[in-house]
């Protein structure tokens, strides 16, 4: 049985007044044995959570989802912006994003990400069978402390601003951040030029949202990271790949700041082979919410 911080604290707050150990157990439905457990120094962590001070701006919990690495929870957080929304059931919540099936390696990072952030929630792969796109989704009661940007309606029908904690995250991961927009909203090419006779060739990224503040969060983190960029056609923004890319150091051989986006190769529906042909887009046929 799970026993909230609050109990623990009270318990220890008694049993430093002189109450009994069984007294405390019968005051507050915990085994004795329990009780003298906590006594002894033997915690859940969620109370020495609480006894350090530290709790939920929202919800006054001291829950573990406070404690995050940025690199994973703001790839996490570009792929809520992007293609995920929060489902609300029963007494808890789900996160859920779409992504596109051609893409498998995206879909795992993006599960391995949730994993990340929620450690004690089982994060899960539903494939739909009525479309061409997979839904990652993983339960917490917490994912609308974690996204405070949740609300009635689509995305491009509300204010989206990061809160101070999430900007503060981003300034140490803007490039995790921009991985997971891309990854669901985005789109890689090679854009090929001449010059006095030579052929040069970089890779291009574009992002698409319909919601002017997602925009604007993503051009802020390309600046951070002092990509050139600049306007495309309504609703996007792109950039070229200069000295830095963009996203977490890679085990397929980055290193240093060059960073890379995406080695994700795409599958083809048609024989179930992967194509040559370099992406990193992970569009689902889902609207933002």
């Amino acid at each position: 049985m799970t026993h909230s911080a609050g109990k623990v604290v009270a318990a220890l707050t008694l049993m430093e007044q002189g109450v009994p150990v069984v007294e405390v157990s019968d005051r507050l439905g915990a085994p004795a044995g329990t009780v003298r457990n906590w006594r002894q120094g033997r915690l859940p962590n969620a109370a020495h959570r609480a006894l350090a001070g530290i709790s939920c701006p929202r919800c006054g919990e001291p829950h573990e989802a406070l404690e995050l690495e940025p690199m994973s929870y703001c790839y996490l957080l570009g792929m809520y912006l992007g293609d995920g929304w929060l489902w609300h059931q029963a007494r808890t919540w789900s996160l859920r994003v779409a992504l596109d099936n051609d893409y498998p390696g995206i879909i795992e990072e993006c599960r391995e990400a949730m994993r990340a952030v929620s450690p004690h929630n089982r994060a899960r792969v539903y494939r739909s069978h009525t479309s061409d796109h997979s839904i990652v989704q993983a339960y917490s009661r917490h994912w609308p402390c974690l996204f405070p940007q949740h609300g009635r309606g689509k995305k491009q029908h509300r204010r989206i601003v990061l809160s101070d904690w999430q900007l503060d995250l981003v300034d140490r991961a803007p490039g995790s951040l921009l991985r997971g927009l891309v990854h669901t909203d985005g789109w890689r090419g090679l854009n090929k030029v001449r010059v006095k006779g030579k052929r040069y060739a970089y890779p291009r990224y574009q992002f698409s949202s319909r919601s002017d503040d997602i925009r604007r969060i993503f051009t802020q983190g390309r600046d951070a990271l002092g990509s050139h960029g600049g306007r495309g056609a309504a609703g996007t923004s792109r950039w070229r790949a200069g000295t830095r890319w963009l996203g977490s150091t890679s085990s397929s051989g980055a290193s240093g700041d060059r960073v890379v986006i995406a080695r994700y190769p795409r599958v083809s529906r048609q024989r179930g082979l992967r194509s040559s042909r370099p992406a990193c887009s992970a569009a689902s046929t889902r609207s933002s919410s």
